[in-house]
């Protein structure tokens, strides 16, 4: 799993597990001061001036064995 960095998901990857182990994450999900300026929901994505970059900003990926990449967005309800 991964945080979105790309306002348009790819549609594969060719990443690996950095220390090998089947189970550990590919890689850290970063935090930002920004996250928590998101209002969420519809209402904070109205208000964006940059609604593309919100909508990545709310999502994540998971990276599957066979190479795919699902992408999933989440609303914050505050």
């Amino acid at each position: 799993m991964r945080r979105a960095f790309q306002p348009v998901a790819q549609e594969s990857h060719r990443e690996t597990n950095k220390e090998g182990d089947s189970n550990s994450p590919l890689t850290q999900t970063e935090v930002s001061a920004s996250d928590d300026e998101d209002e969420g929901g519809i209402d904070g994505l109205t208000k964006s001036d940059d609604k593309p970059r919100l909508r990545m900003k709310r999502s994540f990926e998971l990276l599957l064995k066979n190479g795919h990449v699902v992408r999933f967005e989440v609303r914050p309800i505050i």
